[in-house]
C-alpha cells in the first residue's frame, strides 16, 4: 500500500503525524488479515510502536503487511512502513492482532 505525504498529514516540523502512520499501518495489516482469513476482521490490539526515522512531507511511503502467526480465532500481522526512497532503517515495524 503506497501513499504520498501531504501537508495536512504533517506537523510543524514537516514530519508525518504518528496517528496517520498508525492508521495507514492498521489499514495495511487489516487488508493482509482479510485476505488471509476471507472474512471480516477488526483490530483487537496493537503493540508498542517506535518511530525511528522521520517521514517528511512529499515522500512516497509504503506499508507492507503479512500474517506472521494465526490460530483458530486470531491473526497477528506484521507491518513494515518505509519511504520509497531507500534508507538504512525503516521508520517503524509494528504488530497488530486481529
Amino acid at each position: 500500500m503506497a501513499d504520498l505525504v501531504l501537508p495536512h498529514q504533517t506537523n510543524g516540523y514537516g514530519t508525518m503525524f504518528g496517528g496517520d502512520v498508525m492508521a495507514m499501518m492498521d489499514k495495511a495489516a487489516a487488508i493482509a488479515a482479510l485476505r488471509f482469513c476471507r472474512q471480516p476482521v477488526v483490530t483487537a490490539s496493537s503493540e508498542r510502536i517506535d518511530f525511528r526515522t522521520p517521514i517528511r512531507q512529499g515522500e512516497i511511503i509504503e506499508a507492507h503487511s503479512k500474517v506472521v502467526l494465526s490460530d483458530a480465532a486470531r491473526w497477528w500481522c506484521a507491518c513494515v512502513f518505509t519511504p520509497s526512497i531507500r534508507c538504512r532503517r525503516p521508520p517503524c515495524l509494528h504488530y497488530w492482532l486481529f
